[in-house]
């Protein structure tokens, strides 16, 4: 009588079988996850061209720039005008469909620091995606996004030189804020003029020379302050003190790789994490805010997203020199401050 033959896998079939959708499944997902962060890129791209489209309708509108500081008026009190400091990310509100929320930042029916959850909301168009960086002081306004602020003199002390970093030859936003009269925040702190810098210039685009599309306006930064940070009603201290330019802003310093340029004696070379993108700090949950940080830096791998004036935006290298990341900065470069201020810039710089 003739046997029954059983049918089945066999201990090696099964084997081969798991390996391979081992294989299989390791193939795909790096792809996955490649999909995904360039995914969470062009969401970020997005929201850097929708910040600095709505920058540009408010500088055809006011026929200026805003400022990385801009004050409100709320009254009268003691004789005094009484304002409200805020940052540039609250004067665009009305572009990108906060309204009510600038409403309520610019009136003074609202007692701000009452309840600043209300008033510093996370707005998707301000945070990147890809940026898992949470800082402690971040509780409220989750931020990924910087100004150009122009240059920070390390030369002179303390980095306050407010002459040369709010020339129109060196960056694009200023200080908005009017310190020529006695003037107090909402809460009664005087806002002595000292600790600002001068608020007379007047940015255009007209004063933009080497072109819209040659000039970074915006970039990421892993450890940007909260968008309420440069406010006083969210954090008065922070008011008072002219590092707040660092906080929201890229600063660019008097540094330079090139051979024969800048002053007599020599120009420091950029320390390593000086550079576009710098991959040291980037895991520090300690690092601050600061002109060292206060550059390019993000979380995609080999590069950092940037708009430019006139409202582009695109990609750039890590390994991008920072003499090009200065003249990317300057709106004048043959008028600035800047050590290579007569290199001139070609896109395979930045590439």
């Amino acid at each position: 009588m003739r046997s029954k033959k059983l049918s089945g896998f066999t201990l090696v079939e099964l084997l081969v079988v798991i390996a391979i959708i081992g294989v299989l499944v390791g193939l795909l997902l790096p792809a996955v996850q490649a999909a995904r962060e360039a995914a969470r890129r062009t969401q970020c791209i997005n929201n850097l061209k929708q910040i600095a489209l709505s920058t540009a309708s408010f500088e055809t509108s006011k026929k200026r720039y805003p400022g990385y500081m801009e004050s409100f008026e709320l009254g009268v009190s003691g004789g005094h005008p009484v304002r409200r400091i805020a940052g540039w990310h609250v004067v665009l509100f009305p572009s990108i469909e906060q309204q009510q929320l600038y409403d309520m930042w610019t009136s003074d029916q609202y007692a701000m620091f009452t309840s600043l959850p209300d008033f510093c909301p996370d707005i998707s168009v301000f945070r990147c995606p890809t940026d898992s960086l949470i800082q402690g002081d971040e509780a409220f306004g989750k931020n990924s996004y910087v100004a150009n602020n122009g240059f920070w003199d390390d030369r002179a002390s303390g980095g306050l030189s407010p002459i040369m970093s709010q020339s129109r030859a060196n960056g694009i936003f200023v200080n908005r804020v009017d310190v020529s009269s006695a003037a107090t925040d909402e809460l009664g702190n005087v806002l002595a003029s000292s600790v600002f810098a001068p608020s007379a210039v007047v940015m255009k685009s007209s004063d933009i020379r080497d072109g819209l599309s040659q000039t970074i306006m915006f970039s990421e930064n892993m450890i940007a302050r909260p968008w309420g940070y440069t406010s006083t009603a969210a954090y008065t201290s922070r008011i008072s003190t002219f590092s707040n330019r660092t906080d929201t802003g890229m600063v660019w310093l008097y540094r330079t790789e090139l051979p024969g340029y800048g002053a007599p004696g020599g120009v420091p070379l950029p320390a390593p994490e000086e550079k576009i993108n710098g991959r040291k700090w980037q895991l520090d949950m300690s690092a601050t805010p600061s002109p060292s940080y206060a550059r390019p830096s993000a979380g995609h791998s080999g590069l950092v997203s940037v708009a430019f004036a006139d409202g582009s935006t695109r990609t750039i290298a890590d390994e991008t020199g920072y003499h090009v990341y200065t003249a990317l900065l300057c709106p004048q470069s043959t008028s600035s401050n800047a050590p290579n201020r007569l290199y001139v810039l070609k896109e395979a710089d930045y590439e």
